[in-house]
């Protein structure tokens, strides 16, 4: 975990919960930011399989998909609407 990526990926967002609706807002965040890494998990290992069954078409429509949530979740992690 030295890489710079890692430390992108997994550093704590500075947000200050002085209330319900920002602790909310938290908690959407950090299942955003879930559920979009266990999507790409998902659809790389779903595409490594399509492409072991010769679904080459499906494999890179997974991997496609993949690297669009990736793509979005770093434009989140940096705040670039």
């Amino acid at each position: 975990m030295k890489s710079p990526l890692w430390r992108f990926i997994f550093k704590p967002v500075p947000v200050k919960v002085d209330s319900i609706e920002d602790g909310e807002n938290l908690r959407k965040q950090i299942m955003l930011h879930a559920l979009s890494l266990l999507g790409m998990v998902f659809l790389v290992l779903m595409s490594i399989r399509l492409f072991f069954e010769r679904l080459y078409f499906y494999a890179l429509l997974d991997i496609g998909f993949a690297s669009f949530l990736l793509v979005l979740f770093f434009l989140v992690r940096t705040e670039k609407n």
